[in-house]
């Protein structure tokens, strides 16, 4: 099996943060699974902000958090580690019997053989993220959402008195 990774350590300095040990961890896995899997490659991704990570096969790739990882404990990212690669190493086995099935009962088998419960949803805490923003005018304060701001930035003008809101800084 050859483990193909980022030319940076994103998160150096966290535990089970290192190339290498998310690396071996992908390696000691399909190891313990008695499964090859020809060429396994992974990153960071940073698109990535409620799910820990991805398995996308048959190009064999895996994909973690970016914004994510740093808030898991090492339990956490571990279990995720292991729960992608046993996407891969169950699609390896089974083939395209089980798409359609991605945490069906072939996953379910090979994460407890792989030691660990086969559980699917993590409970990492997403990093914060302020839905609403505050803007002002002459006459009042109004509350705009994020998707709002950024559609219409500096255009944003108030109702009553026409004049354009301004943004703190520090909230946008």
């Amino acid at each position: 099996m050859k483990i193909t990774q980022p030319l940076s350590d994103a998160h150096g300095g966290l535990s089970m943060g290192s190339v290498f040990e998310i690396s071996e961890t992908i390696e000691d896995t399909a190891r313990r699974l008695g499964v090859k899997i020809p060429l396994i490659t992974w990153d960071w991704n940073t698109r990535l902000t409620s799910t820990m990570g991805f398995a996308e096969h048959p190009s064999n790739r895996l994909g973690f958090s970016y914004q994510l990882w740093p808030n898991a404990t090492y339990d956490q990212r571990k279990h995720t580690v292991i729960h992608e690669t046993v996407h891969l190493a169950a699609y390896e086995k089974y083939g395209r019997s089980i798409i359609g099935r991605p945490h069906g009962r072939e996953w379910k088998a090979m994460m407890i053989e792989a030691g660990e419960l086969p559980t699917r949803c993590h409970t990492v805490p997403r990093p914060d993220s302020p839905s609403m923003i505050t803007g002002h005018c002459i006459c009042k304060e109004h509350k705009i959402t994020v998707k709002r701001f950024r559609k219409h930035g500096s255009n944003l003008r108030c109702k009553n008195c026409k004049t354009p809101l301004a943004f703190e800084s520090a909230s946008i």
